[in-house]
């Protein structure tokens, strides 16, 4: 018995073959673009759309009603206000990416071409930090720079706040690290997207809840059972950084910004372990 390979005519590629880093470039560019729903349904930019505009009208309206005497709101309350529209545009995007490319069953073809899995896990990865890093950062901009021009004496106001920029970044990159990394960590680990959000939002409040527990009770004091809560170590780094506490903060910060920036770091460096774990274990 012999058997025939018939030509079907399809047309192969002549094209130039790029590296594995333009594809690592198209995977990051297409992971951006998702998160902020470009290029897809209506309904993908929903909840992108909704945070975007949420997270900075009350920047847009303190700039308008600003006087002489500076912004009605200030950076450090600012974050505060609007952390949980971060949390779940962390919470509810990351699954798009991680948890939807399992679903789908698309990591085969991914991982057969010039790409490893360290790489694309560091493409998607990225992806989710920039998004969140945007997203912080666009508001306090807003503030920053509207505060400057609303101003009534503009280059006496420029000398005085644009040393806030400094913390401006640091914040917008230790909540896009700690948020990003740690979202990112359940949806590669949880191939359903629903799930993967509610376990996400899930852990937040019980690490919230633990943390309260723990503080009542004689096993640990307050102050030190809060830095089981990385949100709340978060808005710890948030009001040091920008040296903005409120009265009711003050009493509660009881260590200096260096340990509330390396249990952060101890809550990303377990999340990256996670995430690139998972992509050398998965299948594919």
């Amino acid at each position: 018995m012999t058997s025939t390979i018939h030509d079907l005519g399809y047309r192969r590629y002549d094209g130039e073959r790029l590296s594995s880093r333009a594809a690592w470039s198209a995977l990051f560019t297409h992971g951006l673009r998702t998160l902020f729903g470009l290029g897809r349904p209506a309904r993908s930019k929903a909840l992108p759309v909704f945070v975007l505009i949420m997270s900075n009208i009350p920047a847009y309206i303190s700039v308008f009603v600003s006087s002489e005497t500076g912004l009605p709101i200030r950076h450090a309350a600012y974050f505060t206000g609007v952390s949980i529209l971060y949390i779940l545009f962390a919470a509810a995007q990351s699954p798009e990416l991680f948890s939807r490319d399992q679903a789908n069953r698309v990591l085969p073809l991914m991982f057969s071409r010039d790409l490893s899995r360290l790489q694309y896990a560091s493409a998607r990865l990225l992806s989710v930090l920039v998004a969140i890093f945007l997203m912080v950062l666009i508001p306090q901009l807003v503030l920053l720079l509207g505060g400057i021009g609303m101003a009534a004496d503009t280059m006496t106001a420029f000398q005085e706040r644009w040393a806030t920029i400094g913390p401006i970044l640091a914040v917008s990159l230790l909540a896009s690290a700690l948020l990003g990394t740690v979202t990112s960590a359940i949806a590669f680990w949880t191939p359903r997207r629903h799930l993967a959000t509610a376990t996400a939002v899930g852990l937040f409040i019980v690490l919230g809840a633990a943390t309260t527990a723990l503080g009542s009770t004689s096993v640990l004091d307050t102050k030190t059972a809060q830095l089981f809560n990385p949100i709340v170590v978060l808005d710890f780094c948030n009001r040091l950084l920008f040296d903005e506490p409120s009265r009711r903060v003050v009493r509660t910060i009881a260590h200096p910004l260096s340990v509330y920036v390396l249990v952060l770091a101890a809550y990303v460096a377990v999340s990256l372990g996670a995430i690139f774990w998972r992509a050398r274990t998965v299948d594919a």
